[in-house]
């Protein structure tokens, strides 16, 4: 019962780590790959939503406080699934235009796992990140 209602207890930290750049969001109406950005979106803010309550669970766990560690934790996990549909559904979906593929490239840079100083963890982790770097270098400037 405590880790479905894990979500609802944190709901305030969520609801300030989730945003979305307005900058980045012009036009996308009148773009085809509108839906293929909005997953993206979404994802970009899952992570941003992960990695702050990540945070907030080893802050609450050098505190000693086991029972917010647990329920930071818990609300981690909630997000596993909507994390898993949303990613499903974004790589079923090509990039039709140069915006539809700069974000599909920012969300790959963002999936790599680095290590604490920042370098890919593995070769196929750098390959990617190098691939996504190339493509936001060229094409970032023209979404």
């Amino acid at each position: 019962m405590a880790a479905a209602l894990a979500p609802v207890a944190v709901a305030p930290v969520v609801a300030k780590v989730i945003h979305i750049d307005d900058t980045l969001l012009l036009n996308v109406e009148e773009n085809p790959d509108a839906e293929l950005i909005a997953l993206c979106q979404r994802v970009l803010n899952i992570e941003d939503t992960w990695d702050r309550l990540f945070e907030l669970e080893c802050e609450a766990d050098e505190a000693g406080d086991k029972v917010e560690r647990d329920r930071f934790g818990d609300a981690q996990r909630a997000l596993v699934p909507e994390m898993n549909e949303t990613l499903a559904a974004l790589h079923e979906i090509p990039a039709q235009t140069t915006a539809g593929l700069v974000w599909r490239a920012r969300v790959m840079r963002r999936r790599v796992q680095a290590a604490l100083d920042g370098d890919a963890l593995n070769s196929e982790e750098l390959a990617v990140w190098s691939l996504t770097e190339d493509i936001l270098r060229q094409l970032g400037g023209q979404a």
